[in-house]
């Protein structure tokens, strides 16, 4: 049976996560395409030591900006040949059987984006506890894409980790690369502003994506790196409101300044919102969510979310 789907995995560095995440979502019946930008040599190791016939390692310049990574990805996404296509960190986790329906419901359907429920959680030595859920994308379908744009930033989630016809995928990455943004950090903004505008969205209610909060990443010391360049970033964003909105009387009032709140408040609204407001949340949530093993939280997750 011809495969339907081709994970592409991004790497810098970080191989310890490299590892585990090669020990818990790799799967036979799936096609993955390694898109290693790092400086060090250590992922290409162990690829050499890990070969199977459905991956296909590449070796990319060093990212040393964010164009970089976008050019990368849109390489990457010239190379897949199945029909569907879903990006990966990783230090995250796939949940297949949700992505398999979300698929089955695309090809129902006929529509080229699908998402369900994303599930964060924490991890504690090789046990794991679901803490919560991003918000659905429900806004995205029940509204226009005027009524969205105008109001992306109150209703904001993420269509990043979705499922993508690999056509839409090609074509967001393709505008991406076109845009020449350098410095916008947190680019699930541009992605999904992008999936909206060429995608056709649905939901589904499975859990398909599963995201490791409590994990170190560089790309934080490099944000407040590039903090400093805030000009750099505003030329950014003119850009991808150029890209977005090729009609100027379609621009969302208020746009530029939305997106800048957004990208510079992000690391301390984050901060204060699980630290203070969600830790009575938490505590009790260890009673409805304990510590499992990944493949038993996976199926967990799995019939929880038809109940949603």
């Amino acid at each position: 049976m011809k495969n339907k789907l081709t994970v592409i995995l991004p790497l810098k560095e970080r191989p310890e996560f490299t590892k585990i995440w090669l020990e818990n979502n790799y799967n036979e019946y799936y096609e993955y395409i390694i898109a290693d930008g790092s400086h060090s040599e250590k992922n290409k190791e162990i690829f050499l030591n890990f070969k199977k016939k459905n991956i296909k390692y590449l070796r990319f310049k060093p990212d040393t900006n964010y164009r970089d990574y976008y050019k990368k990805m849109y390489d990457c996404s010239l190379l897949v040949k199945t029909d569907f296509v879903i990006q990966s960190d990783n230090d995250d986790y796939l949940n297949y059987q949700g992505i398999s329906k979300i698929i089955n419901t695309l090809i129902k359907k006929n529509r080229n984006v699908g998402s369900g429920y994303i599930s964060h959680i924490i991890k504690k030595k090789n046990l794991f506890r679901h803490i919560n859920f991003t918000n659905n994308i429900d806004y995205y379908i029940k509204n226009s894409k005027k009524e969205i744009f105008e109001n992306f930033f109150n209703n904001y989630t993420p269509l990043f980790y979705s499922v993508c016809s690999t056509k839409i995928f090609n074509k967001i990455y393709y505008n991406i690369v076109r845009s020449d943004v350098h410095f916008l950090s947190n680019f699930e903004y541009l992605f999904s502003l992008l999936a909206i505008k060429y995608g056709d969205i649905t939901k589904v209610n499975t859990n398909h994506y599963i995201r490791l909060i409590n994990t170190f990443d560089n790309s934080n010391l490099e944000y407040k790196k590039n903090k400093i360049i805030k000009k750099d970033y505003e030329i950014d964003f003119l850009k991808i409101k150029k890209n977005i909105f090729t009609n100027k009387r379609n621009y969302p009032k208020d746009f530029i300044n939305q997106i800048s709140i957004k990208t510079f408040n992000r690391g301390n609204n984050s901060k204060k919102k699980t630290y203070l407001f969600n830790f009575f949340a938490l505590f009790l949530k260890k009673i409805f969510h304990p510590y499992l093993k990944i493949n038993t939280l996976r199926a967990y997750l799995y019939f929880y979310t038809k109940l949603l």
